[in-house]
């Protein structure tokens, strides 16, 4: 109970000095959750029961980065062999295993008894960032049987399956929309390279590590041979903006802006004082004195505007046209690689709105095992523009409808390979 009590103060006093989206209302809310929380917790709660309710508060946060994991060995001892997404406002497979392929695409009606709508909203949505649906899904992947506690039984059009997990990480099916033509250059866990038509297709997987960026500059003699380069970063998860921008600087023969950022300044100065003006009545405020009422309320925000320059990869592909393929599962580091090419009008943007969450988060451990992360910076476009749960807008909209799925058709990359 004592770890307990300790991690859930972890858990609301760091998000209310890390976190740079607070507003009135967020924090009543957050301050409800908390108080809520402690009376369940002293009662007495399974470990699985609080990092469940954890989750539930971190959720109601509303942020792409911000959330609890659990400890593994508590949550993650199965593994889903199939993955979902929402599509046409239906609940598909997008992923699985061998065993389970000719499963993907086909609508289902019922998920463990439930509706699709009504599994959305009883099992993913309160526990995962809940602005983009897909993103849920995906991160509930990863803690399904945590959730469920039982194996999946589905329902389609034609027949019912149980499909249980499995005791290892499954080896997902990698499906290939790419058409026939399109000659393999080279691949690798962060990058792959093919030649399509005049045109290079370059999907990238991740930033996850250096491995992307040499990857890339590996392969610059033969993107300098092309007419046109096409990056793909749908269901890109990020990484490390910083390999992200090291690419981009092939495009720009200069330094360049990445980001507008903002972050809490805790002045404990400000902080006293804004606490002390909260017991005057006074209808109007000086703006020093709004700066410290904002201190004290956690919602004073310092701006400092990011830039870029990696001297060794300036301006190499500083003339070649460029299109973006980008998705809601294009996501964190993957949308500041997307902000430094819209920024300056040096791509056309494809497809979907990405899925508007960028942040340096933090990493808190917590006494019962788990890890809070929590987003410590908000960012917007470096001229103000916002992008937080709005994503990054494509210039083309390009919709991948459940048919194209089903018959393995990606309109967007035909309609970049049209160019």
């Amino acid at each position: 109970m004592y770890d307990q009590l300790a991690d859930a103060m972890t858990v609301f006093s760091e998000a209310k000095n890390i976190f740079p989206y607070w507003q009135k209302e967020t924090l009543r809310q957050w301050e409800d959750w908390f108080e809520g929380c402690l009376p369940q917790i002293v009662e007495g709660m399974s470990e699985r029961a609080f990092y469940l309710h954890l989750m539930k508060g971190t959720a109601q946060l509303n942020d792409g980065h911000t959330t609890v994991y659990p400890p593994q060995a508590l949550a993650r001892t199965t593994f889903s062999p199939i993955s979902f997404c929402w599509i046409e406002n239906q609940l598909c497979i997008s992923k699985a295993t061998a065993a389970y392929q000719q499963f993907l695409y086909q609508p289902i009606r019922l998920i463990n008894g439930l509706t699709p709508e009504d599994f959305l909203a009883e099992k993913v949505l309160p526990y995962f960032w809940h602005e983009k649906i897909n993103f849920a899904l995906q991160e509930f992947t990863d803690y399904a049987f945590f959730i469920l506690q039982e194996n999946y039984t589905l329902t389609f059009a034609l027949e019912s399956i149980e499909i249980p997990f499995e005791s290892e990480s499954p080896k997902f099916v990698e499906r290939n929309a790419l058409p026939k033509t399109a000659k393999w250059i080279a691949e690798n866990s962060s990058a792959a390279f093919y030649q399509l038509a005049d045109k290079a297709y370059i999907q990238l997987k991740n930033f996850a590590s250096e491995a992307v960026v040499r990857s890339f500059y590996d392969q610059l003699p033969w993107l300098s041979k092309q007419t046109a380069l096409i990056f793909d970063l749908r269901n890109n998860p990020g990484g490390n903006s910083g390999y992200a921008d090291q690419i981009c600087q092939a495009f720009f023969t200069e330094r360049f802006p990445v980001e507008g950022a903002f972050r809490q300044v805790i002045d404990l100065e400000k902080y006293a004082n804004g606490s002390q003006l909260l017991h005057q009545q006074k209808e109007t405020w000086e703006a020093s004195e709004l700066e410290c009422l904002q201190t004290f309320q956690h919602q004073y925000l310092e701006k400092s505007e990011e830039y870029s320059f990696t001297p060794e990869y300036c301006g190499k592909l500083a003339d070649m046209p460029v299109m973006i393929l980008q998705n809601e599962g294009t996501y964190s580091s993957a949308e500041n690689f997307l902000i430094a090419f819209d920024t300056q009008q040096r791509a056309t943007l494809i497809g979907t709105a990405s899925a508007g969450s960028t942040g340096q988060p933090a990493w808190i451990s917590l006494k019962t095992g788990g890890i809070f992360q929590i987003t410590a910076k908000k960012v917007c476009y470096p001229d103000g523009r916002p992008h937080h749960n709005i994503g990054v807008l494509p210039q083309r909209v390009i919709q991948t409808a459940l048919a194209d799925y089903q018959a393995d058709r990606d309109p967007a990359l035909e309609e970049a390979t049209r160019k």
